[in-house]
């Protein structure tokens, strides 16, 4: 089979190709996809982001790739949506022939004809999506759904996101808003519409209103690939209040180096996803998907060989939504 492999070290358009490379066969709590769609997610490009920008990859990087995830040698990608081949001996909940989406083992694998996924880690397609809108929802709309959970939020709380507008932000003010917060999205003039669009009760427009000066108080803070200072995060928060961080390197090391001693008596709680335990959720994904509760946005699709111009086009702009691939060698 074909798939993206990842040669070297270095900007995407010289360390990614197209190779031949071995159909994985299914273990017995496994199932192989065909896979039609993916999607670009920051995990599959944040090791290209120094190269893009003109800058050699860091040490910090490097040893991501070389011993968390081994991803050298190997097909990248996450998101796979697709029809059910050949299933382990030991699944009943899908059968070959079944339209499906999920999320690969490892955070690898998922850029080519087919793709292994572990039972439990895929569900159903939502009968009204694509196969590519499909392919945005196991990664981005599982870790909206997870850190909406975790905040706790309640019908008529108050919601504070920051970076609302990207392929995770906007699922998350979708299920905010389906959990019956009053959510105030913070985003830039472009995506303003966008973002009363999918609910948004208050916009702050960050290029021009510091959201970190505001006089109201949230019960919950998402910070999406945004960033203020844990400081600041903690005064915007009502008692009892919850911040939670998700995604960027800086954001996460600060939240977990210093999370403890700013919050620490305050009455006011940061708490961090695990994304390695998090609950999958997919069946639930695919009824709010079913009923319209949230609605992927693409801002655009990429074929799969065109994956360097897809990522170098997701790291030099701010995507509204998702960035699609299509999975036609």
């Amino acid at each position: 089979m074909k798939g993206i492999v990842y040669k070297d070290f270095g900007a995407p358009k010289d360390s990614l190709a197209v190779e031949e490379t071995a159909r994985p066969t299914p273990a017995d709590n496994q199932i192989l996809v065909r896979v039609k769609a993916s999607s670009l997610n920051l995990a599959d490009y944040m090791r290209f982001i120094e190269p893009v920008m003109g800058k050699e990859m860091s040490p910090m990087m490097r040893n991501m790739d070389e011993n968390v995830i081994h991803a050298l040698g190997k097909v990248l990608g996450v998101d796979v949506a697709g029809v059910v081949e050949e299933v382990g001996s030991d699944v009943t909940d899908v059968k070959p022939g079944d339209e499906v989406f999920g999320a690969t083992p490892m955070l690898i694998g998922a850029w080519a004809e087919y793709a292994v996924i572990n039972d439990g880690d895929l569900y159903l397609k939502p009968e009204n999506l694509t196969f590519e809108e499909a392919a945005t929802l196991p990664a981005a709309a599982q870790v909206a759904l997870s850190e909406v959970r975790l905040g706790d939020v309640k019908p008529g709380q108050s919601v504070l996101i920051n970076g609302a507008t990207g392929g995770v932000g906007l699922f998350t003010l979708q299920v905010a808003k389906a959990f019956g917060a009053k959510v105030t999205a913070v985003c830039s003039t472009h995506n303003i519409e966008l973002v009363k669009k999918f609910g948004a009760d208050k916009v702050i427009d960050y290029t021009k209103e510091d959201f970190t000066k505001s006089s109201d108080r949230y019960d919950c803070i998402l910070a999406v690939n945004g960033y203020a200072t844990l400081e600041q995060y903690r005064d915007l928060l009502a008692d009892g209040g919850v911040y939670i961080p998700v995604g960027g390197m800086q954001q996460s090391g600060e939240a977990r180096q210093r999370g403890k001693e700013c919050f620490e008596g305050t009455g006011k709680s940061l708490r961090s996803i695990g994304f390695a335990q998090m609950k999958k959720e997919y069946p639930y994904i695919k009824e709010l998907a079913e009923s319209k509760a949230i609605t992927p946005v693409i801002d655009k699709t990429f074929a799969i060989t065109d994956i360097a111009e897809a990522i170098e086009f997701a790291v030099r702009n701010h995507p509204q939504g998702k960035i699609a691939l299509s999975m036609n060698f």
